[in-house]
């Protein structure tokens, strides 16, 4: 009966092993997947990802996104943009609109959007919307925002608030953690999170809100699962539980702003303006002008600095540091030397008067000379303290001729001595002056190079062969012990050795002083992130930086560390512009996070914060220091790009040979004076009429006993930039 028809066999045990496997690799495949994110535009999925138990999950890519396509289309054209945007304010005016009068956003699909409106509360009022197109959504996002905040759009006027349009752009599936959702740092402030509830209801926060309200804790590196979560909550309305584990859509977008007084628009890029490509000698001396006056206005009557400032809570720290005190009064010093400004001079001196009450004077005789000064901070007496109060005092004197801090330097200067072992040449970084006194047991890579470069600063003013025999046997030290056995690319990016190396080698033309400093320079090279490096092709505002998550001060002070090295290669006749380029791009990478009237749109107060430069690309804290390096090392770079056209502006090695040690001060430049419509807030320039200003040569020391210590090496008079 069977004849002629196929035999049916029966499924064996390994049958059942190697379909359950294909099963295994498929499901395993699609987490693989979801976690990658790909599997987030995979449309016929519907859901990017299920809901958990709490009701709410991902949205989905069609139905909550608008996302139909991957065209561009009119999101980037500035011009329409424009216009989207003085849409969305005139639906918040409550003016009729015309869907006609809009054809291009009429034509585009309805992606949902959001809009935030700075300027009126903090944090800022935001909506969403969504519509059958791009007018639509933005309408109805509009509608939202104006039916949902108690602000009265019609009674103001346009320039009291600022719209931001915000459309999606991208969306890939994630979850979070139990304690911390931990994004890939770079990514951090480039997305939202959005959740759906089973109803079809939404809870989100901007990309916006994410960095202006600090949500990505560095040390945790990520965002506290809680704090996002709660911010959830509270939007979703009262009683709406997100479990800490719940699927989410992170979603990107294109973004745009007003311009400040409604002028134009500007296209966001991590909540800032779309990075600056390099340096140039037109912008930064805005710059540095802008960052001078931050400083000086944090300099109270006291002399005291306002040493931490959070713009996100207009909030003051209490904390202090004195050795930061310094070294911020000698970028100020910079900046008075460069722009003239009186005001600068003016609070500088108020914050040496605050600085020398902090000090004390020590009458113990020994080879450093009769006394010696120096800092006690919560009972640390540090050698980079006293060694930076050198620095900004002699900038003083270089830039005003006024001698008023000799004896304090001098003082300054043989406390350095003090704390040198006379036997290796070491400078120790912790002074024990006493039963009271905390003496940490390592030694601060910096504290030498910054008592270097003042003695190297100084002995262009007072010509003590001292000065010169510590400098010349603690970079000796450095060089030949401390860094002996490191490759190059090994050392430590020390930015006040840098600098210190190129006054050392003006004063000895030491070709040990030019190897270590270019080796150092190498150093920094190596972990440089060039135009084609991979990170900047993904993340364009990491152009000029070197850490995983950049922070602005280690940017400024390798910029810093890369002007004395071009300030050497001047003098030795080598080859600068490498570090130069190098130093223009970092330095465009800090002027991109420098708050100024357009990316400080979302602080509370922006004008207090105006000049100043937020920690990092996602925080937004600023310190004194903050300002202090990139204010140093804008005016470098301005004066080797100016020296490069045959300009000659002050400051370097080159110039404290040439001028200083002759007495002639900077006398400033007509075309430094602020034009009418400047996009700066600045103190009025006051400065002196252009013309030479001579500084009272420094009387020549008494005649000392033999040391054993050479002649001082002919140094010539070449001037940099020829």
């Amino acid at each position: 009966m069977n004849e002629g028809r196929p035999r049916r066999r029966g499924l064996k045990a390994h049958h059942f092993a190697l379909i359950g496997m294909v099963l295994l690799v498929l499901v395993l495949g699609v987490v693989m997947a979801r976690r990658s994110g790909w599997l987030a535009d995979f449309e016929p999925l519907g859901t990017l990802l299920p809901t958990t138990a709490g009701g709410w999950g991902a949205g989905h890519r069609v139905r909550t996104f608008g996302l139909l396509t991957d065209a561009e289309g009119v999101l980037g054209n500035r011009s329409e943009m424009e216009g989207a945007l003085e849409l969305a304010k005139a639906v918040l005016r409550g003016e009729e609109t015309e869907a006609s009068d809009h054809d291009p956003l009429t034509a585009f699909e309805g992606r949902r959007v959001w809009l935030t409106a700075y300027g009126i509360t903090f944090p800022a009022p935001v909506s969403t919307g969504k519509g059958d197109n791009l007018y639509e959504s933005i309408v109805d996002a509009a509608e939202n925002l104006r039916d949902d905040t108690k602000t009265k759009w019609g009674k103001r006027e346009p320039s009291e608030f600022r719209v931001r349009l915000d459309v999606v752009d991208r969306v890939m599936s994630k979850k979070l953690k139990e304690d911390v959702y931990l994004p890939p740092r770079e990514s951090v402030g480039l997305w939202g999170i959005l959740m759906e509830s089973e109803g079809g209801e939404i809870t989100y926060l901007t990309e916006g809100e994410i960095v202006e309200q600090g949500l990505y804790d560095n040390k945790k590196r990520g965002l506290p699962t809680k704090k996002v979560t709660e911010r959830l909550e509270a939007r979703a309305g009262l009683g709406t539980v997100i479990l800490p584990t719940t699927p989410f859509s992170r979603y990107y977008t294109r973004s745009y702003i007003e311009g400040p007084e409604g002028e134009g628009i500007v296209e966001l890029y991590r909540n800032h303006v779309i990075p600056n490509d390099e340096a140039t000698r037109e912008t930064l001396a805005p710059s540095a002008r802008a960052a001078a006056d931050y400083i000086a206005r944090i300099i109270d009557d006291r002399g005291k600095h306002n040493y931490k400032y959070f713009p996100v809570q207009d909030r003051d720290s209490h904390s202090y540091n004195m050795l930061r005190h310094g070294g911020t009064t000698y970028s100020l010093m910079q900046a008075y030397d460069r722009f003239r400004d009186p005001a600068y001079k003016e609070a500088s001196e108020r914050s040496f008067e605050y600085l020398l009450g902090r000090t004390e004077l020590r009458e113990d005789p020994g080879p450093w000379g009769p006394n010696y000064r120096f800092i006690i901070e919560e009972r640390k007496a540090k050698l980079g303290g006293s060694g930076l109060a050198l620095v900004a005092m002699a900038q003083y004197t270089e830039a005003t001729g006024d001698m008023r801090y000799m004896e304090e330097m001098k003082e300054f200067a043989r406390f350095i001595v003090k704390m040198q072992d006379p036997e290796s040449g070491k400078l120790i970084s912790y002074f024990d002056y006493g039963p009271t006194a905390q003496v940490p047991s390592e030694d601060s890579i910096y504290y030498p190079g910054e008592a270097l470069y003042g003695l190297g600063k100084f002995y262009f003013i007072d010509k003590d062969p001292l000065w010169l025999e510590t400098a010349n046997k603690g970079a000796y030290w450095l060089i030949f012990d401390r860094d002996k056995d490191k490759e190059p690319i090994r050392l430590p990016h020390d930015h006040w050795l840098m600098m210190a190396l190129s006054y050392m080698y003006a004063h000895t033309g030491d070709e040990a002083y030019q190897t270590h400093c270019l080796n150092i320079a190498s150093a920094v090279e190596h972990k440089f992130r060039n135009r084609d490096h991979d990170m900047v092709e993904d993340f364009p505002d990491y152009l000029g930086t070197y850490y995983k998550l950049p922070n602005v001060t280690p940017v400024g002070c390798r910029v810093e560390g890369l002007v004395g090295t071009a300030d050497l290669c001047k003098l030795a006749g080598i080859d600068h512009r490498s570090y130069l380029n190098m130093a223009a791009l970092s330095a465009g990478f800090s002027m991109t996070f420098q708050f100024d009237p357009v990316n400080s749109f979302y602080l509370p107060n922006p004008r207090k914060a105006l000049g100043g430069f937020k920690e990092n690309i996602v925080q937004n804290p600023i310190r004194n220091d903050y300002v202090q390096h990139n204010l140093s090392g804008l005016i470098g770079v301005e004066r080797h790009l100016a020296a490069d056209e045959g300009i000659e502006l002050p400051g370097g090695p080159a110039w404290g040979r040439d001028k200083v040690a002759r007495g002639i001060v900077f006398a400033g430049a007509v075309n430094d004076i602020p034009q009418p419509g400047e996009p700066l807030y600045h103190i009025p320039y006051a400065g002196e009429d252009d013309v030479p200003l001579r500084l009272p040569v420094a009387p020549e020391p008494e005649p000392e006993p033999e040391t054993g210590t050479e002649p001082e090496p002919e140094t010539g008079t070449e001037t940099v930039g020829k």
